[in-house]
């Protein structure tokens, strides 16, 4: 694994490491699949999540009626506040729009937007 795997694992643990959802298994695959989103945060579960096993595992992660999304969510946000507070001024800036360069052809690194065929 290079050097962005480990930095994604690493990133992992710190943030969702100490979610308490009843079960390490739980916690290992809350873990797993952290990792591997923030490998690819741009795009949806399918294209982040190219290996068959690896999406359906995810949907029964997400479906598990067992696992409570504040439980998921708790150690993320306290990393967050832990963060924020090593700061002397932090934005929470918020925006829904977006800028769609479809006609842009030259432009590198784009993704998909909500629109069809729109990339920004």
């Amino acid at each position: 694994m290079g050097r962005a795997g480990n930095r994604d694992r690493e990133w992992a643990q710190a943030e969702f490491g100490a979610a308490e959802l009843g079960d390490k298994r739980r916690t290992a695959r809350l873990l797993e699949l952290a990792q591997q989103l923030s490998e690819r945060p741009e795009m949806s579960l399918p294209r982040a999540l190219e290996d068959t096993a690896a999406l359906k595992a995810a949907y029964r992660f997400f479906d598990n009626a067992d696992i409570a999304h504040e439980r998921v969510l708790a150690p993320h946000v306290l990393s967050s506040i832990r963060r924020m507070d090593s700061q002397p001024v932090v934005l929470a800036v918020q925006d829904t729009s977006y800028l769609d360069y479809a006609t842009h052809l030259a432009t590198e690194a784009l993704g998909p937007l909500n629109a069809e065929g729109a990339t920004g």
